[in-house]
């Protein structure tokens, strides 16, 4: 007769000795454990949140051109007024992301200007004078995401002891805690890693609503949700997960009431904390339906295959490899087992993979995290299970994760502090570009290419080279898609480009393409990962460092 598999399946402790203890000997030998976890986390975060600050370089803002967004944001409210829409001609879609995050950052700001640390002024040219003061802008924010970062991984630990034990709870926050992109995102000023954490808590709530049938619980994973949301939209299918949770119940205590409850919660404090959505409809309609077009990857004419390929390079890519064959081994052992647990966690896997799956591309490793904290669990099932069963090959399986994470995180700091190529082109072009010269460029802003012509990151007062110009070669929108096809008509002196806008325009072949229209090549800067830290990718620096591998400048011939 097949054993049946309990739903927390305490197979071995993280020494990997099995658990014959009392359960507060196994529970004191956890949270050690995850100690030692959340502090090693710690360490591989912080340092980055410092990471090419404004003016430590010839831009005023950082090269991750996502993190000004927020920035913008702020900028368009005016609190004195009750206006905290974050709409503006700066950014139209500023609704197209919820806006709790961007609240909760202001008034983390706010706190630190009464504390003296930082200096809140309506005048800008004291930040242009003083670039320092706004890096604090960035400092703050990127610690606010770092700080998310490590209570999503004690959120992973404790939905892990109540789903499969505490010692697959210790492996899945470990697993969570050496991912590259919850690494990176968790230094980065964006929103990605906050909602993360407010998922993981909704459904951390969800499933001890669906093990009690607590009220409370049901709606405390309610409004979790609604924050998730308000701060991304693309966390609206933890809705979906209220009725898996009450599906959970046995057939006699499943109250619709309850549901009803979580459901109410979620919209009330979405609505709390993203009131725009109502107060400024038309603008929220637009934002929709660019989320519409991202999730239904309809920017890019990809099959179905094409778009699994995508998705599985951003899994390589955010997961980490050996990590995620470990979560992928976790999945088949659920499958196989159908434990309650089971069922939970792999309907949040499976509904977002199906939406990750048809975006394609969109899919980014940035974009997929949500999904990282229940996989991150599947992990931590399986290298439990065989701890208790094979313990050599647990132990061989754990040593190559984290032997990878070892080789991406020197890597990735190695990377962080080095000086940035565009840094380094930037010097080039200072030394060399004649004055009154014209220089080519596919798309501007383009965030791959030197800060020194990137006009929306530069310092208003740093002159461009003497007088030189700034000239399109692209025939289409050049602000969104850009291309070079005014090449060889408008023939300026100077081209820039790098490998990454040559990939973001759809012309692989740019460089060769410049050669053949009369330039020869000036000046290369590159910038490259290991090939064991990049595995399976090639060995340039992934996209979630936001950094090129390579930038050309060209000189007409």
């Amino acid at each position: 007769m097949k054993r049946p598999v309990p739903d927390r399946e305490e197979t071995a402790s993280p020494a990997g000795d099995p658990d014959r203890g009392s359960t507060g000997g196994r529970r004191a030998r956890g949270l050690v454990w995850i100690a030692v976890v959340l502090l090693a986390a710690a360490a591989l975060r912080l340092p980055a949140v410092f990471w090419k600050l404004p003016g430590e370089t010839t831009q005023l803002n950082t090269y991750n051109s996502d993190e000004y967004t927020i920035l913008v944001s702020i900028q368009a409210m005016d609190p004195s007024r009750l206006d905290f829409n974050p709409v503006s001609e700066k950014d139209p879609l500023a609704l197209s992301g919820g806006t709790f995050h961007t609240y909760l950052y202001a008034a983390a700001l706010k706190a630190l200007s009464l504390s003296g640390w930082l200096k809140l002024v309506p005048d800008k040219e004291f930040y242009y004078s003083h670039p320092e003061e706004w890096g604090r802008f960035y400092i703050a924010g990127r610690g606010l995401s770092a700080a998310f970062g490590l209570l999503t991984i004690w959120v992973v630990y404790l939905l892990g002891r109540r789903t499969y034990g505490e010692t697959a709870a210790v492996f899945a926050a470990m697993l969570l805690a050496v991912m590259p992109s919850h690494i990176v995102y968790s230094a980065y000023l964006v929103k990605n890693v906050p909602e993360t954490f407010w998922a993981a808590l909704s459904l951390y709530f969800l499933w001890k609503a669906a093990e009690s049938g607590g009220g409370r619980d049901f709606f405390l994973g309610g409004a979790c949700a609604g924050l998730a949301t308000a701060t991304r939209f693309s966390s609206a299918p933890l809705l979906a997960m209220i009725p898996v949770a009450l599906l959970m119940r046995p057939a006699g205590e499943r109250s619709p009431l309850k549901a009803l409850s979580a459901a109410g919660a979620a919209a009330l404090f979405f609505l709390a904390t993203s009131p725009y959505t109502i107060l400024d409809y038309p603008s929220f309609a637009k934002g929709i339906e660019l989320i519409k077009t991202t999730a239904a990857g309809l920017r890019h004419a990809d099959g179905p295959l094409e778009k699994l390929f995508a998705v599985s390079l951003s899994a390589a890519e955010g997961f980490g490899v050996p990590a995620l064959l470990a979560c992928l081994a976790g999945a088949a052992l659920a499958v196989k087992a159908r434990t309650r647990a089971d069922w939970f966690v792999m309907a949040w896997v499976l509904l977002m993979s199906l939406i990750f799956a048809k975006a394609g591309r969109e899919s980014t490793a940035g974009r997929i995290l949500p999904l990282m904290p229940m996989a991150a669990l599947l992990g931590g099932r399986f290298l439990a299970a065989a701890l208790g069963r094979r313990p050599v090959a647990a132990w061989l399986a754990l040593a190559v994760i984290l032997a990878h994470a070892a080789v991406f995180n020197a890597e990735y700091l190695r990377l962080r502090g080095a000086p940035d190529i565009r840094d380094l082109a930037s010097g080039w072009l200072e030394r060399n570009v004649p004055p009154g010269s014209s220089i080519g460029m596919a798309r501007e802003p383009s965030w791959f290419n030197p800060g020194l012509v990137e006009r929306h990151y530069r310092h208003p007062d740093h002159g461009l080279l003497n007088g030189a110009a700034i000239v399109s070669v692209s025939s289409s929108d050049w602000v969104s898609f850009g291309d070079i096809a005014l090449l060889k008509e408008k023939r300026p002196d100077f081209v820039l480009i790098s490998d990454l806008e040559a990939k973001v325009i759809g012309r692989p072949g740019a460089f060769r393409e410049i050669l053949e229209a009369g330039y020869s090549e000036a000046a290369s800067f590159s910038s490259a990962f290991s090939r064991a830290a990049a595995w399976p990718l090639p060995a340039v620096p992934t996209p979630i460092l936001y950094t090129p591998g390579e930038i050309r400048i060209f000189r007409r011939v």
